[in-house]
């Protein structure tokens, strides 16, 4: 198996939906309509949870269901990486942000992007779980799936802690941000003869808690890839059987 199971798992998912989706028993026009549907999906050209003009039959629509879900994964880390990315480049609104509010800002997203992360995974295993609850492995499918929840939750306990307390209380603050927010505003009042040294002293430590908050995001980043990937394991051993070579679609939805 691939040594990333996550990648192997959506690779898995996104072409038995091409099979379902373009080689079944449609008229010509509908496959290159599905085919349409699903190549726009694929791209970013249209949202996954856009619903096509034809009624799904229960095997498609737990096919799209899981793919949208998949998908919903995916586009949540991209950001987180991308956010990862930004704070460590230089601010590209020089004049209309500065870069103590624009790092604020990377810092607060992140955290709404990593319990949002939280809350897609914890859905998809609720997902697996409830459909597969008639299957002959039910109780194993059950333990994965719970197992699922209760790594997710432990990995990323800190920053969605952090997160709901700062959406239920107040807006997030960090102490080290706060502090520079001090200094600069402290700064802005300072005689001309030292105005200077207070910019060098605020640039100095800019670029300290710059540093240390991309390694953090970088630190937290790479622990939800391993989620991720411990995700995809087991979500693989719940829909392939036979030593993971075949795709089991649930009991009800299993042809005749």
């Amino acid at each position: 198996m691939d040594d990333e199971p996550y990648r192997a798992l959506c690779q898995i998912v996104m072409e038995i939906a091409r099979v379902e989706f373009e080689l079944g028993n449609l008229p010509k026009h509908r496959q290159r309509e599905t085919q349409q549907h699903w190549f726009q999906v694929y791209n970013g050209a249209r949202l996954p949870g856009t619903k096509s003009k034809k009624r799904l039959n229960s095997r498609r629509h737990f096919i799209r269901k899981l793919a949208d879900s998949l998908l919903e994964i995916d586009r949540t880390f991209r950001l987180m990486r991308q956010l990862e990315q930004y704070a460590a480049r230089p601010n590209r609104f020089q004049g209309e942000v500065t870069n103590l509010d624009f790092l604020g800002y990377l810092i607060e997203s992140h955290l709404q992007e990593v319990y949002i992360l939280r809350e897609r995974i914890e859905a998809l295993s609720k997902f697996l779980e409830r459909v597969y609850r008639k299957d002959v492995s039910a109780r194993r499918i059950s333990t994965q799936a719970k197992r699922i929840r209760r790594v997710s939750e432990r990995t990323l306990r800190g920053p969605v802690t952090v997160r709901g307390a700062h959406v239920h209380v107040r807006r997030h603050r960090c102490p080290d941000i706060e502090r520079l927010e001090f200094m600069r505003n402290f700064g802005s009042f300072a005689p001309p003869e030292l105005r200077a040294k207070f910019n060098r002293a605020f640039s100095k430590a800019y670029r300290d808690v710059r540093d240390f908050r991309l390694e953090h995001m970088r630190e937290v980043n790479d622990s939800c890839q391993v989620l991720l990937n411990f995700v995809g394991a087991n979500a693989l051993h719940i829909l392939l059987r036979k030593n993971l070579t075949e795709f089991v679609f649930p009991r009800a939805l299993q042809s005749r």
